[in-house]
């Protein structure tokens, strides 16, 4: 008998659905948010902003993954050194990760603890941002 947890393992709905969101984040950046800057500082705020956007509601993790292959294709396309905006993306990704409940698997395990020491304090979505607007 094939153990259960192999069986987790080896079905695809979760490694799709991360594929298709993949795809999906590709497509947007390249088609509708990236465009063609005029100088190096836009073509950073056009991808940092989008960035914290996406990785708010997405897992940043996932976000860093596509937008390092994005910024791979698009600063050969603009003629810019992807140097310039990795470890902004990376940054960027973290920020809006911490933003919102799902956006950071660190905020879903502080969620989980808290609730389990007191079930009446619990976020909601944005719940990470208010603290961090508080403090």
């Amino acid at each position: 008998p094939i153990p259960s947890c192999a069986l987790a393992v080896s079905d695809e709905r979760p490694v799709s659905t991360q594929s298709t969101w993949a795809r999906v984040i590709e497509m947007v950046f390249e088609r509708y948010i990236l465009g063609s800057p005029s100088n190096v500082v836009v073509a950073n705020l056009r991808l940092c902003f989008s960035a914290v956007i996406f990785s708010a509601f997405i897992n940043n993790t996932l976000v860093v993954g596509v937008l390092m292959t994005v910024v791979d294709r698009w600063a050969e396309k603009i003629k810019l050194d992807r140097q310039i905006f990795l470890i902004n993306v990376s940054f960027a990704a973290i920020l809006g990760g911490v933003c919102t409940i799902i956006g950071t698997s660190s905020n879903l395990i502080t969620q989980s603890l808290l609730v389990s020491y007191n079930p009446d304090l619990q976020f909601d979505i944005f719940g990470p941002a208010k603290i961090c607007t508080l403090a």
